[in-house]
C-alpha cells in the first residue's frame, strides 16, 4: 500500500514536470529537481522513489512512538 502510494506520488510529479514549459519552475517537485540536478529520468525517479519510500517509513516509524 505505502508502495504504491509512493508510486502514484513519483508518477504525479513526474508528469508535472513533463507538462511544465519552463523546467525551473518546479521548486516542489522533488522529481523535477532531480531532474534538473541530474539530467537523467531514471536516476531522477529512482531519487524521487528513494525519497518517497524514506519519508512513509520515517513517518511510520513516528507514528509508532
Amino acid at each position: 500500500m505505502i508502495l504504491d502510494a509512493a508510486k502514484q506520488d513519483v508518477d504525479a510529479q513526474k508528469a508535472q514536470y513533463n507538462a511544465l514549459k519552463d523546467k525551473t519552475k518546479v521548486q516542489d517537485n522533488i522529481y523535477g529537481k532531480a531532474m534538473n540536478a541530474l539530467g537523467d529520468a531514471v536516476k531522477a525517479e529512482r531519487v524521487a522513489t528513494n525519497l518517497a519510500y524514506q519519508v512513509a517509513t520515517d513517518r511510520l516509524t513516528q507514528m509508532e512512538k
